[in-house]
């Protein structure tokens, strides 16, 4: 898991990759923990453009992909 500081000190991202792991048993070495947040930052930063695009009523769903 996370290396030993305790939940609260940590920043947000921090505690939802701490969350995540846990819920998903997913064991996750100290030594990757710099690239985990890493990449959680860069979804945040993604998220914050996406989330940006105003949607109009005539907006819909894509369709579902089906094979």
């Amino acid at each position: 898991m996370l290396p030993s500081s305790e939940p609260a000190d940590q920043p947000p991202l921090a505690r939802y990759g701490r969350a995540a792991a846990a819920l998903l048993d997913l064991p996750i070495a100290d030594a990757r923990w710099p690239a985990v947040l890493d990449h959680l930052a860069l979804a945040e930063r993604l998220a914050a453009v996406v989330g940006q695009h105003p949607l109009t009523d005539a907006d819909e769903p894509a369709p579902v992909f089906r094979p």
